[in-house]
Order: C-alpha cells, then structure tokens, then sequence
C-alpha cells in the first residue's frame, strides 16, 4: 500500500516535468513587438527600429488598396450634399460621394470611404502664397518640427480673414501640390487661434419664446396641444457660429498648464427653429440642414450660455520664445471669440405664465470657445511636411494620355504621388492661388486610429468578439485626458488614440487606395517599401485577405444599413469636426 504523502518529505512542489522531445510543432509567431511577462493594463509593447519602420510604410496599404480595386466587390454609396462651416458667413457647400467595402469588422459589415469634394462653381479662394520657407539648412528648426512655413495674403475681395484662420486642420491646395494646414499665424508670427474646450460636463442652453408662437403651430396641434411633444425634438439657431468681441464679462485666468475664459453670452431676436429630422438618419449638422421639415420658425427669442473653457498652454508657448504665455498675455493678443450652438437636442420644456413664454433647455453639450486675433491682410500658415501629395493628369514622360481617350465629359485619369518630400520638391509656389482640395475618410481603424462599437457579442464564424471592440474604452495607449476630452464622454461609442501628428498627416487606408483608383486617381507606388521579411508575409496575409472577402460581400448585402455610426464618424472626420464637435455628433445621433 502506497503512503500517503501529506508531509514535505513527500511533497511535489520541486518536481519537474520531462521535457518533451517533439521537433513537428513550434511556437506559434506573434505579432510585431517585445511583450511583457506581466501583461496588466497599461503594461506597453516596445518595437525594434525594423518593426516600426514596417508598420509606418504605406507600401502595404498601397498594394492592398490595388489590389482591392482590381480583384473585389465593392458598392457605391449615394452622393450626400453637406455644407463646411455651417452657421457661418463663410459656408462652402460641398459634395461626398464614396464607396462601400466589405469587412467583417463592423455591425453592417461596411467599411465607408468618402470624398469630400468642393464643385468649380463653388470653389473659394483661400489666399495667395507670397513667401515661403521650405530650405532645410536655413530653417533647421522648422525642418526638426517637421512643418513648412508659408505667407498668405488674404484675396483681394475678402471683407474679412477670418475665413484663412478656420482652415486649421483643412487641407488646402493650388491645384496641383496639397497639404494639410496645422496652425494659422499673426504677421508677427504668433497664433492667430486658440482652441479651449469646455469641462465633459458640458453647458446647457436655455432659449425662450413666445407661448403662442408654439401652440399655433401645426405640430402641436396634431399633438392635440400637447408641449411635452417638444422635447426629444431638434433646436436649431441658423447663424449657430456666434463671433462678437471680448466684453469685459469674459473673465481671463490663469492657472500653472492651463488659462480659462469664463464665458457670459446673452442674445435676443435671433432666428430660432425646431426641425422635424425623423425623415433622416443622419444628424442635422452633417447634411444640408435646410433639407429638414420646419416645426417652428420664429424671431422672437431670447437665449442664455455660461460656460467656462480651458485652453493649454503647452500648445502655443513656444511662438513666444522666453515670455511666459499668460491669461493676460493672451488677452492682449487677441479682439474676438467665437463658440458653436450645433443643433441641440431639446431636453426639457418649462412654461412662465406669468410672461407667457415657454423655456427650452438642450440637453448638457460640451462646445469649444476659439480665440482670435485681430483681422491682418496676411498671415503665416504652418503645413505639415508630412502630409504633401502632387497631382497632375496621368500623362507618361513625353506628355502622351497614358489611357484610352475618354468620352466627351468624362474626368480625365490623374495620377498622384503620396511620398513627396516638400524640403526637396517643388510644391507650392509663390503667387499660386490656395483652395479648398479633395479630403478623402474612411470609417476603418486604420485610417481613423479610433475604433467604433460592435455590440454583437459573436462574430459569423460564432467566435466571441473581444470586449474593447463590444464597447470601447479609454485606453493606456490613447491621447492624452484633454485631447480627447470629449471624445471620452462617448466612451462604449468610439475610442480614438489619433494623435495631432497623426491627424495632420496625409492618411490613407487600403480602402482610399482602392477608392481613389475607382475615381480613376493612380496612386504611384510609395518608395517606402518595407524589409524583406515582412514583404514576404505580407503576401500570404494579402492572398488570405482577398480570398475572404467574398464571403464578407455576402455578409455585407444581409446587413448593410444596419447601423448609421458608421457613416456619421466619417461624416463628421471628412467635415473637420474638432474633437468636440464629432463626440457630441456620435452622442445625439439615433443609430
């Protein structure tokens, strides 16, 4: 009879296993990265040189994006005509047309790729360029910021320059080089912007009129008189984009990282209206807005915002060498504020009898407060060197059409270079004219750097969908607390980690590639290829890929339009919401 091994004698703690002796299996490759033992939250990967060189070069994206076009199904998506600055004395109207890809990595197995194009006869001018700075060796400090500098004098026409100092984040072009603008400049060359936000609490706005300018319209009375039918409804004040000078009752202070503006912001006789927008899936603010159906239209109005913004100051000290950037400092620098009242969703109603007004409160939204400085004829404009691209007609070496000759209207192929370097090549030149260029989106992560909620809990094949894509959080990995805000009160919505770099970057995905050759856009080959080894992988992972996505084209015509988050994001990105703007678009949308 054994013993029975309960004392440390007898103990097994120490033992070891055998070691096994089988050659046929090996451990599986992971993906790129030295990975921690203890892999809890916040625990970081670190990449090699090699590794992270291969997962910034858009050779892969172009070659899949070629191939995409060239091999598999995609569908077009309806044109949607949209307005840029809307609420503004400067809107721009424009168009997106685009297409949808198969994946299975979303609830209606679309991935959506727009393009946002401004018509000839709606094109603006932005500028003419007078002087710029894109020498290496006699501007070593731009070169080490990565940015080109440019002078910009406002168009002869113009009343005000303003219009210059909303571009931040556009992307502006003379036709045939492109770049995507990061900041606007005094003459002087300090910022002409400051961008603050609002806390996630957000400001309520609270708009009263008239009693009887509410009772004797048509939707109330089909309500049989009831009010409560307001709330749930759309607000909207057309001239939305408030600009007035700095009053005394704005209060500047100062903080060690941060400045505040305290903002008081009264108004009376505006044009107010409540929209019926159950005819659209899309918010108010990313479409044509006139479009909606009118419940009420009146002037008669009296409003009230109070609010208080932070802005940091880390993101404008250095234009101001050694002086250290203060409230008042700030103040001094600039003569005018500007925020936005986006379409609201009203929250609740309240009557006065004794006035004979009826209250509508917006549900709680976190805005943006921009400063400005006072109106120049010229400004500096900072381009990211990272984001230039060329185009120009698809014609070979000797000037020849390189395609068959198109029919009678038909746009012309055009092929463009995304790996221009704007230190060595010719881009912009003095005296070209600036406009408003084509701007592509695409709801994908990899173009975004955000991820988009999936809630089904299993995917086609049954296999459980992991949680962060179920219900996004923030995460170790994303942008700082203040970058993103707002984008956190959309928490389980969407995640972002696109940081400024990123975002001020030429971005592409395989999907833009693919669309852009359906625009009949050549895409020439990026000179960035990636090491050997990883080409070599990659071209099983693309035979994978392609072969997949006939059974995701199949899912995708089941359940297409399942879902409308997809569409706003990249509404929302090809319109250049601020961070602000598109958390509280994703936050009032009916998906």
């Amino acid at each position: 009879m054994p013993r029975k091994q309960n004392g440390w004698n007898n103990s097994k703690s120490f033992a070891f296993k055998s070691p096994t002796h089988k050659i046929t299996k090996s451990k599986k490759i992971g993906a790129a990265g030295y990975y921690p033992s203890n892999r809890s939250f916040g625990s970081i990967v670190s990449r090699s040189v090699v590794e992270k060189y291969d997962m910034e070069s858009n050779w892969a994206r172009w070659r899949k994006g070629q191939e995409y076009f060239f091999q598999t199904a995609y569908l077009d998506y309806k044109s949607i005509d949209s307005i840029l600055y809307q609420g503004t004395s400067n809107e721009v109207p424009v168009t997106f047309s685009g297409y949808k890809f198969p994946t299975s990595n979303s609830d209606s197995r679309s991935h959506y790729t727009l393009k946002r194009k401004v018509t000839a006869e709606n094109s603006i001018s932005i500028g003419t360029v007078q002087e710029i700075y894109s020498d290496r060796y006699q501007n070593n400090d731009l070169y080490a910021r990565n940015e080109i500098w440019i002078r910009v004098t406002k168009p002869a026409l113009s009343a005000d320059n303003l219009f210059i100092k909303r571009t931040i984040s556009e992307r502006i072009t003379d036709g045939s080089a492109s770049a995507n603008v990061l900041n606007v400049l005094t003459p002087n060359k300090k910022p002409a912007v400051y961008k603050g936000k609002s806390p996630a609490k957000g400001t309520e706005i609270a708009i009263t009129v008239p009693l009887s300018d509410v009772t004797s319209t048509t939707f109330i009375g089909n309500n049989n008189g009831n009010l409560q039918a307001l709330v749930g409804q759309i607000g909207y004040v057309p001239d939305f984009y408030n600009i007035r000078a700095i009053a005394n009752t704005d209060i500047f202070t100062d903080d060690t990282e941060t400045f505040k503006v305290d903002l008081t912001d009264s108004g009376s006789a505006f044009v107010f209206k409540i929209l019926n927008t159950s005819s659209s899936d899309l918010p108010p603010s990313l479409t044509n807005i006139n479009e909606f159906t009118e419940i009420l239209n009146t002037s008669n109005t009296n409003s009230e915002l109070k609010g208080g913004f932070e802005f940091k100051k880390d993101k404008y000290q250095r234009y101001f060498g050694r002086n250290y950037l203060t409230a008042d400092l700030v103040k001094s620098e600039v003569s005018n504020l500007a925020f936005s009242v986006l379409p609201f969703e009203i929250k609740s109603i309240d009557f006065d009898v004794s006035a004979n007004t009826i209250e509508l409160t917006s549900v709680p939204v976190q805005t943006t407060l921009t400063l400005y400085s006072p109106s120049e004829n010229e400004n500096w404009v900072i381009l990211a060197d990272n984001s230039f691209t060329i185009q120009s007609v698809d014609n070979d070496s000797e000037g020849n059409y390189k395609h068959k000759p198109e029919a009678p209207g038909d746009p012309l192929w055009q092929r463009i270079n995304i790996t221009v370097d704007p230190w060595i090549d010719q881009t912009f030149t003095t005296a070209s004219t600036l406009e408003f260029g084509e701007t592509y989106a695409c709801s994908c992560p990899d173009f975004m750097h955000a991820v988009i909620r999936s809630p089904e809990q299993y995917d086609e094949q049954g296999k459980k969908l992991n949680r962060q894509r179920r219900a996004p959080v923030p995460t170790a990995q994303g942008s700082s607390t203040y970058d993103n805000l707002a984008i956190n009160t959309a928490a389980s919505i969407a995640q972002s980690w696109e940081t400024e770099q990123y975002k001020g970057s030429f971005r592409i995905c395989k999907h833009v590639i693919a669309a852009m050759f359906a625009d009949k856009t050549r895409v020439e080959e990026p000179n960035g290829y990636p090491s050997l080894e990883s080409r070599q992988s990659f071209e099983a992972k693309l035979a994978k890929d392609i072969s997949e996505t006939n059974d995701e084209f199949i899912n995708q015509l089941k359940r297409s339009e399942i879902t409308t988050l997809e569409i706003v994001y990249v509404l929302a990105q090809g319109l250049n919401l601020d961070e602000v703007e598109t958390a509280y678009v994703l936050l009032t949308s009916k998906f």
